[in-house]
């Protein structure tokens, strides 16, 4: 049976329910490609956010690799579900509400920022302390409660929003935009991740220190914008520069050939 629904023209178009069954495909999919994305990146990224976390925490920086990928697990267990909810949240934004896509991915990195504050805050206490996710996640309840895991929830979601939209609204835009003046796929991907990489890094690394810093001392009593008025609000930006450009290069490529693939099992 179908239904008819109105139109932002006044029209009426009949409503069947095999397209409800294609969104609710079309979101099964975001997820996926979400997920598998965000692992392929995890492993390239992991010590650069070490290197940057370490700067932003005025913290020695340890030559030892395996200190570099300490709290690793628990990162990768938050990165894919983190990609995956961004991508979506994107896509119902895109889909239902009818938002560009850069607007789509805004809120979408807003939105994730309820699963990435809680991991990122375990994770740099671990990087400190080198003692486990569980024992971190612990003492985090212990001493300060459920509210410990959401320290810095305002500038994390400010951080995510930029990042989100970097890879799933704007690279892949400037990706095509690039391809249309000739430029070969490989090269135009590249660029692009690299030049809006490196411009979500300028515009979202302030927030990121002041959420790095919250959370590497639970007990800081400073607010965010006076954080963010603070000299050193630029500290590990390199770091975080190359981070970003090489998520904005890898996840949106990946993410291209994993919806060709789903596309072609489809037909």
């Amino acid at each position: 049976m179908s239904k008819s629904i109105g139109s932002s023209s006044g029209a009426v178009r009949q409503y069947s329910p095999s397209e409800e069954v294609k969104k609710k495909k079309s979101i099964l999919q975001n997820i996926g490609v979400g997920s598998l994305s965000g692992i392929s990146a995890v492993s390239m990224i992991q010590p650069l956010i070490y290197f940057k976390n370490m700067k932003q925490l005025g913290s020695h920086v340890k030559r030892n690799p395996r200190v570099w990928y300490r709290g690793v697990g628990g990162f990768a267990a938050s990165f894919a579900p983190t990609i995956a909810l961004q991508t979506a949240v994107k896509g119902i934004f895109s889909n239902i509400w009818d938002l560009g896509p850069v607007v789509a991915a805004l809120a979408g990195g807003a939105f994730s920022a309820l699963v990435v504050c809680p991991a990122e805050g375990i994770m740099i206490q671990q990087q400190k302390t080198g003692v486990g996710f569980f024992k971190t996640a612990e003492y985090v309840y212990t001493d300060y409660g459920i509210r410990g895991f959401y320290r810095a929830l305002l500038p994390t979601a400010a951080r995510e929003a930029t990042f989100a939209a970097a890879y799933l609204g704007v690279t892949p835009i400037v990706k095509r935009k690039l391809e249309s003046l000739g430029m070969h796929a490989w090269i135009a991907q590249i660029l692009a991740g690299a030049g809006v990489g490196i411009a979500a890094a300028g515009i979202s690394h302030p927030f990121d220190t002041v959420k790095t810093q919250q959370q590497g001392d639970l007990s800081m009593k400073m607010a965010t914008v006076e954080a963010l008025c603070k000299k050193g609000v630029f500290a590990g930006f390199a770091w975080r520069a190359a981070m970003l450009t090489t998520a904005t290069t890898v996840i949106p490529f990946v993410q291209e050939k994993l919806d060709k693939i789903v596309e072609k099992l489809k037909n």
